[in-house]
């Protein structure tokens, strides 16, 4: 016959016991939770003429963008993305002009100009009246293409510019007409894996000095990937749980003259997701959402894809582009 006193003695214990265990389990949970990852904020773009000139036209864009290696075991929110515009350029009078341009150039590395083959010196520069229009015209484009997937950052550019009580029809109207130089892009593009970069808004400027006749400038740099991490948990790694991509500012073309043929064209390659399950290797072909009509293609390898797209004119203020391999970005991406 059992001892009911020994029973009761077993029974409490083994309820300290569990509660003690399962604390520390919360405790070593709590310990692995983190903040999700988030990069906002990192925009490059199209040349600016600075300013334009009457006898010089652009005739076309040629952008080519290149994602890394998207391994799930490794990619870290470090990673770049290859960046390579091409500008054919025509300079109708006689004499030779220098041309100053500039492109805004947040988080980029490895950055390279050249005129015709030969390199030009490039120098980076604080650019506070570049950020007014960006900020407009970025949410506007936001607010246009993935307004709920962008709402938290809708919500703070509307409270820090006093327009949060104007209405819905009229805040971005506002937005445009109103100087937002002095916000601090920090506040606009919160970042939880690093501090901002030293200059706020930072623009790449050079001159290109542009003979007679057509001549070709390119421009290549690597840049920080936008990294939208949602879901996340114990364990959980990016890209897993999240979303990646670019934005690139095409609306900066717009401020040169313009042929009447010009021409945008848009390349990017996304690779596959690489991962392993047991001792195999395994791929996983990434969802993709773009404001553009890209075209898919078949790319170098059968893990590669390319998205290609021919415009005539400018075909957007803003060129984003995010790709996820996550289950759930389907409730969220919208």
């Amino acid at each position: 016959m059992k001892n009911p006193r020994k029973e009761s003695s077993w029974v409490r214990n083994g309820f300290v016991v569990s509660v003690l265990l399962s604390g520390a389990l919360a405790s070593t949970a709590s310990a692995n939770m983190r903040v999700g990852r988030k990069v906002d904020g990192v925009f490059t773009g199209s040349l600016k003429a600075i300013p334009s000139a009457a006898s010089i036209r652009l005739l076309a864009e040629d952008l080519e963008a290149a994602f890394p290696d998207l391994d799930l075991a490794r990619l870290g929110p470090r990673d770049t993305l290859l960046i390579k515009a091409t500008y054919e350029v025509e300079n109708r009078s006689d004499q030779l002009i220098a041309l100053p341009v500039r492109f805004i150039a947040v988080d980029i590395q490895d950055l390279a100009a050249e005129l015709n083959g030969r390199s030009l010196t490039v120098s980076i520069v604080e650019a506070p009246g570049e950020k007014s229009e960006c900020l407009a015209r970025i949410a506007r484009h936001r607010n246009a293409f993935l307004p709920v997937f962008y709402q938290d950052f809708l919500k703070q550019i509307r409270r820090l510019t006093g327009l949060d009580q104007e209405p819905d029809d009229r805040w971005l109207v506002k937005l445009s007409q109103i100087d937002a130089s002095g916000l601090e892009s920090a506040s606009l593009f919160p970042r939880t894996i690093e501090s901002p970069p030293e200059k706020d808004f930072p623009a790449a400027e050079f001159e290109i000095p542009l003979p007679p006749g057509k001549s070709r400038v390119v421009v290549t740099y690597r840049q920080r990937l936008y990294i939208e991490e949602r879901n996340h948990g114990y364990f959980a790694v990016w890209p897993k749980k999240g979303v990646t991509g670019f934005d690139y500012l095409l609306y900066p073309a717009g401020s040169w003259d313009l042929d009447p043929g010009f021409r945008i064209r848009i390349s990017v390659e996304v690779p596959d997701a690489r991962g392993k399950k047991f001792f195999f290797k395994t791929w996983e072909r990434p969802t993709i959402k773009c404001n553009l009509p890209l075209r898919p293609q078949e790319g170098r390898t059968k893990n590669i894809r390319m998205f290609k797209g021919d415009f005539a004119g400018l075909p957007a203020d803003v060129l984003t582009f995010l790709l996820w391999v996550d289950k759930a970005a389907a409730a969220y991406v919208r």
